[in-house]
């Protein structure tokens, strides 16, 4: 009997020493779920970050503060992305964990959590320091999924500096890891209702110019139609006419690496109804357009917001002949100066002022390299936007009997 009763006592005891093993094995070196901030300090200090450095797998580049704006070091210290490193500085902030994930470096790829230098890697590695080179924030960014409980917010996958322990998070940082991902790839957007005309100048000498003769018309006219030829497409037109109301860039370099005295292929000249007048040199290199543009404002153009307009797809010829009503009235009754009130939403000459001063800040010493469907654009001549007029059919008239 004494034995029989040894026999569960012993099996508790047992299970009791399983369970000091497995508290002794598992200890505080093993991650247990939270919802803690991942970097706890840098919430605080997100306005000491001086410099991110974005590692990916073609190698490592840095962006730096510079005063209120940030730069990329690696491409000529052009300007970042404001809105993308404002993102990453207070997303990576905010971060929280929600549950530890692997650590075995075998199952990192399924997660995208790899070496960021691995040729194929997908994954990010991020780095934050102040100006003294302190480490604010250190972390590998991976794959990321909606959350389960709200579709509204994100989750991550992360690896914090050296830890080898992968953490499922919940949180919202952009990724990206080429320099042209941080770039501010902007070069312009003038809204679509100011443009006016856009004439290219091809190096042989020939010329395609589109227009909007007044505020009202939705499309833009091609001027100069041959005899015999009209208008096959109109959305074509409108491409040219509207290229700068939302032009981004695919590479961008310094203007002196490119040869702008002999070798420019196109020129540009683009007008708005209320006194921007933008100036574009095009060069190719590798088959690749690449330009550069400078702005102006012409006081004459304001004096041409015509009001009516046939819309017609095809002008005469002229773009500066407009009624006496269409012209602006000037203040001190002189043909051309700027008016009080101008129509929406074109802008006040001092307003127009301040924007070239701003473009050409951006652009001076600076060569972009267009988007292809942008270079095709410009690349249309007269045979290609227009077709044969069909002659008319003869029976079309009827029958004299």
């Amino acid at each position: 009997m004494r034995g029989a009763r040894a026999v569960p006592v012993l099996g508790l005891v047992t299970l009791v020493a399983v369970g000091a093993v497995l508290f002794v094995e598992r200890g505080s070196d093993t991650p247990e779920p939270g919802g803690d901030i991942v970097f706890p300090a840098l919430l605080e200090q997100v306005n000491s970050v001086a410099r991110v450095r974005v590692t990916g797998n073609e190698g490592t580049f840095t962006l730096t503060r510079d005063g209120d704006t940030w730069v990329v070091e690696d491409k000529e210290r052009y300007r970042a992305d404001p809105d993308r490193v404002h993102k990453l500085l207070l997303g990576a902030a905010g971060m929280k964990r929600i549950e530890p994930k692997t650590s075995n470096p075998e199952r990192y790829p399924k997660l995208w959590l790899e070496d960021p230098t691995d040729e194929d890697a997908k994954s990010v590695g991020f780095v934050l320091e102040d100006t003294s080179g302190a480490v604010l924030a250190d972390w590998v960014l991976g794959n990321r999924r909606p959350s389960k409980s709200d579709a509204s917010r994100t989750e991550l996958y992360i690896r914090v500096a050296d830890d080898p322990q992968a953490w499922l998070v919940e949180g919202s940082v952009p990724g990206g890891g080429k320099t042209i991902d941080w770039l501010d790839r902007v070069v312009a957007h003038i809204e679509r209702e100011r443009l006016r005309t856009t004439e290219v100048s091809h190096a042989d000498g020939a010329v395609v110019a589109v227009t909007r003769e007044a505020l009202a018309d939705r499309h833009f006219g091609l001027r100069d139609v041959p005899e015999g030829r009209e208008l096959d497409s109109q959305y074509r037109v409108n491409d040219i006419g509207r290229f700068l109301e939302d032009l981004r860039f695919e590479d961008v370099a310094p203007a002196s690496s490119l040869d702008f005295v002999g070798s420019v292929d196109k020129r540009l000249e683009i007008t708005t109804f209320d006194g921007l007048r933008v100036h574009l040199d095009s060069v190719l290199r590798d088959d690749n357009a690449w330009v550069r543009l400078r702005a102006e404002v012409d006081v004459g153009l304001v004096g041409q917001k015509a009001i009516g307009g046939a819309g017609n797809g095809t002008v005469d010829g002229t773009i500066d002949g407009v009624s006496d009503e269409a012209e602006v009235s000037a203040g001190d009754g002189e043909p051309g100066a700027e008016s009080k009130n101008p129509p929406e939403p074109l802008l006040p000459l001092d307003a127009v002022r301040t924007e070239a001063e701003r473009l050409n800040a951006r652009w001076q010493g600076w060569a972009y390299e267009l988007p292809s469907f942008k270079r095709d654009y410009i690349a249309r001549r007269m045979d290609t936007l227009t077709r044969t007029t069909e002659d008319p059919d003869p029976q079309a008239g009827g029958s004299d009997s």
